[in-house]
């Protein structure tokens, strides 16, 4: 993986001419190796490039419009609509509808398109196994479902009040997903979100245990208890309005005194431990901090649990829950800021540079970018006019005059007529600019220092690896010079032995000598 890495950052580090199938093929990279990807400056460089560009803002801000249409009109359709159908009128205004059909109609297109020009790639299948696609292709369904069941008042009312606010919910995160791939810091949040959520997985199964116990702890002890449980075993239900205060006045019209009861609205469950969905409900309340100490009176077990149930749960359990979300937040935003946002880019580029190089080449070639660099040299030229040198001059010369009379024509007529037609269409007539102000990303310092600290703990790793192949050399050479040693010490035993023996051969010949020459 490591030489892996190594390669592809040399690969990008020749600056790749930045088309179609380079980016395409860095969205079904491995995550291992996309990660290190994204975080290159080159593909990061390569990007912010081509979603400044004219047809990825213009889509952009397209998305954004009808994301905010369908929300607002589909909010105003449904209210009416539930309206018609509780007073049995057909009073709704159609018009609210129309926007919902253009947004079917325009998301319809964007699927369509980017579908065949994946397919002309010969990349339909990144098409099909992108969950992203089958997510839009939903939300554009969920919207014309709806807007065909309201105009022609299908559904029961439930059902429609039901299925409505749910796509409502859809619909939000819909757009969640929408700036996530625009601004950072909704990169940071989802992310962040979705990643606390998996590490608190083991937490909420710890908690959901405890509250069942304690729940069945309160459901057993009160269960029989004729003061806390006088209807028995049916006893859940809760108890009618009770009054709060009587409160008179003066009737202005008749001059007479006037007596009401001011009535609570919220019913109130005097024996929720008698039954076992309600003794759950009340444990769950607790445990947020709603407690009617009432509820244990007479009874000390009852209190005794009561007390360990707020020091487990309330105390205990929530600062483990601040500890467990405030690490893994400071997780996605310290170290993986960069790679959810680039990442979410990457797959919006993608899909835009497949569809506009599909029309490019059905026009017959790239578009000529002349008058994009005309619109960028004008928009420098009004930007001249408020640099500082130009104060040199006298504060009564006739050329400071006519500069800040250009600057405040500029600053208000000229640069706000602007930017709104470039709003009105879509980014089309903005200054390149104002596209690279407003869509381009620069990595963030955090990100940058943990780069660096991820650089550090590989050379560190590096390091330690090296002195681990350092020390098996070492002992090796160890257990080489031992073997060697234990090799000359066999040759000096087996030569002592060998002296030895022709030493006791000479002091046989020499006493045999001595002998002879004695006789």
């Amino acid at each position: 993986c490591a030489n892996c890495q190594e390669c592809f950052s040399l690969y990008l580090n020749a600056n790749p001419t930045a088309t179609a199938d380079l980016l395409t093929a860095l969205q079904s990279l491995p995550d291992w190796l996309r990660d290190s990807a994204v975080l290159s400056p080159v593909v990061q460089k390569i990007l912010n490039i081509k979603i400044s560009q004219r047809f990825p803002t213009a889509v952009t801000l397209m998305d954004f419009v009808f994301y905010v249409l369908v929300i607002a009109f589909f909010q105003l359709s449904v209210i009416e609509s539930l309206e018609d159908r509780v007073n049995n009128t057909d009073n709704m205004n159609k018009a609210y509808l129309v926007p919902l059909f253009l947004a079917v109609f325009y998301f319809s297109v964007r699927e369509i398109v980017q579908a065949i020009s994946l397919a002309s790639l010969g990349l339909f299948k990144t098409y099909v196994w992108n969950l992203e696609n089958w997510l839009d292709v939903i939300y554009i369904l969920l919207i014309l479902f709806w807007s065909i069941c309201m105009a022609v008042k299908g559904l029961d009312l439930n059902v429609f009040q039901i299925g409505s606010a749910l796509s409502m919910g859809l619909f939000w995160i819909m757009v969640l997903s929408f700036l996530q791939q625009i601004i950072v810091g909704f990169a940071v949040f989802v992310g962040g979100v979705i990643y606390v959520v998996k590490r608190i997985a083991a937490f909420l199964v710890a908690l959901a245990i405890i509250l069942i116990a304690f729940s069945q702890i309160f459901y057993t002890l009160y269960r029989e208890d004729d003061e806390t449980c006088p209807y028995g075993r049916d006893a859940w239900a809760y108890t009618e309005f009770p009054v709060d205060a009587t409160i008179c006045s003066v009737n202005p019209d008749t001059q007479q005194e006037e007596c009401r009861q001011e009535v609570d609205c919220e019913p109130i469950n005097e024996s929720p431990f008698c039954n076992f969905r309600t003794s759950f409900f009340r444990v769950f309340t607790m445990l947020l901090g709603e407690v009617d100490e009432s509820d244990f009176y007479g009874n000390k077990l009852a209190t005794f649990l009561f007390a360990l149930f707020m020091f487990s749960c309330v105390i205990v359990l929530a600062t483990v829950l601040i500890a467990i979300v405030t690490d893994s937040y400071s997780v996605i935003q310290n170290e993986r800021a960069a790679l959810v946002f680039w990442s979410n880019r990457l797959d919006f580029v993608a899909e835009m540079d497949v569809i506009s190089n599909n029309f490019n080449r059905k026009g017959g070639g790239e578009p000529k970018l002349t008058e994009e660099s005309t619109m960028g040299e004008l928009w420098k030229k009004f930007m001249y006019l408020f640099d500082e040198d130009i104060d040199d001059h006298g504060v009564l010369s006739m050329e400071f005059i006519v500069y800040n009379v250009l600057r405040i024509f500029a600053a208000c007529i000229v640069i706000p007529l602007w930017i709104i037609i470039g709003f009105v269409t879509f980014g089309m007539l903005w200054p390149p600019q104002v596209r690279e102000k407003l869509l381009t990303s620069q990595m963030s310092s955090r990100t940058k220092e943990a780069s660096k600290e991820r650089t550090r703990l590989d050379q560190v790793k590096n390091l330690k690896e090296d002195v681990i192949d350092l020390q098996k050399e070492v002992i090796d050479d160890m257990e080489k010079g031992r073997q060697e040693l234990a090799i000359i010490k066999t040759v000096l035993d087996s030569t002592k032995t060998e002296l030895h023996a022709e030493m006791n051969s000479v002091k046989e010949i020499v006493t045999e000598l001595f002998e002879f020459l004695s006789t």
